[in-house]
């Protein structure tokens, strides 16, 4: 069982045995079997959608997810939805895409632009 959930994708809750479980049923069941996926939610879309560039729908995040776990032999089951929340977190700075921190230009006064405040 644990090859089948590898082997499926995001994509198969749509077939006919699988239909009735919704993707969320489905991904559960997935990594139940022991699948290196997630359920979606809220966190990890917005981590993702943060991360390319824009919203996706939930069965396109979980795929992007799931390959880029694999290349980087990480395990998806194992990240708390804290750690989710932690890296979709966004500046309320329009255009820093969540850049603040000591290496943050922004925030250091001696490299800011004076004139910005006038």
């Amino acid at each position: 069982m644990m090859a089948w959930a590898e082997a499926a994708r995001p994509s198969d809750w749509m077939f006919r045995p699988y239909r009735g479980l919704g993707l969320k049923g489905f991904q559960k069941f997935r990594v139940l079997l022991g699948g290196n996926t997630v359920v979606p939610t809220k966190e990890n879309a917005a981590f993702v959608a943060r991360a390319v560039g824009r919203e996706l729908e939930a069965t396109e995040m979980v795929y992007l997810l799931e390959r880029a776990a694999g290349r980087l032999k990480y395990c998806l089951p194992g990240v708390q939805d804290e750690d989710w929340k932690k890296g979709a977190e966004v500046s309320s700075s329009p255009g820093r895409r969540g850049r603040s921190g000591p290496d943050d230009p922004a925030a250091d006064p001696e490299t800011a632009d004076p004139e910005a405040d006038a």
